[in-house]
């Protein structure tokens, strides 16, 4: 009986020893992919080290798909896909620069108001509604210095969408 104890105890134990270094070998190509997929972002794609790089991710993938089968058809069409057409070089529009967070918070409170909206129209570069958006901002302006909230919500509400508060109703348990 004991000896059967012991027996189960070191297969359960080899069992987790075999379990913990499958999930450290998962985190590692993991990490090598994350890495690559980063450095092949900056690398220009001609170069001998972004080749070199591919020939590595491959071989990544093939180290994933053997100990992870299932995920063989999601890396093999990531594979020939990439092979197939070359992706075209990455051009930064706006990089982004990590924001103060004071500048967030400010950023929040007044989110929702006109002015608010002009500048994700004109970060977005749509020019059509950062017209209409200014408009509506120096037609209120010449009016009345405080914007209504029909001002606002003219602008941002599709007309067949209705412009009422919802009704708060009790929870049916009470």
């Amino acid at each position: 009986m004991r000896d059967e104890l012991v027996k189960k105890l070191q297969s359960l134990q080899e069992r987790k020893r075999l379990m913990c270094s499958r999930s450290t070998k998962i985190r590692e190509i993991e990490l090598k992919r994350k890495i690559i997929e980063n450095v092949l972002e900056v690398m220009p794609e001609s170069s001998e080290t972004a080749v070199h790089l591919r020939a590595i991710e491959s071989e990544v993938n093939k180290q994933d798909i053997a100990l992870r089968p299932w995920k063989k058809r999601k890396l093999t069409t990531s594979i020939s896909s990439t092979s197939e057409t070359p992706l075209p070089t990455p051009i930064a529009v706006n990089p982004s620069h990590p924001k103060d967070p004071s500048l967030i918070h400010a950023d929040s409170l007044r989110k929702g108001t006109l002015e608010w909206r002009l500048n994700r129209a004109l970060e977005s570069k749509k020019i059509d509604l950062a017209v209409e958006i200014s408009d509506r901002i120096g037609d209120s302006s010449s009016s009345s210095t405080v914007l209504s909230n029909e001002t606002i919500s003219s602008i941002t509400h599709k007309p067949g969408e209705s412009m009422e508060k919802p009704k708060y109703r009790k929870p049916v348990w009470l």
